[in-house]
């Protein structure tokens, strides 16, 4: 059964991403990958 993730949890991947994305001039796959283990979720999800 999928896990339903709250707009709070969203909004943290979403602006996470981002930062890294801007601080370290990575791709957003390399980012997920990055961040998405730090928030307990698979870097697929967090591509979402």
């Amino acid at each position: 059964m999928p896990k339903k993730f709250d707009q709070d949890a969203k909004d943290r991947v979403v602006r996470l991403m981002e930062d890294r994305i801007l601080a370290e001039n990575m791709s957003m796959q390399e980012a997920c990958k990055i961040v998405a283990p730090k928030l307990g979720v698979s870097w697929h999800t967090a591509r979402q």
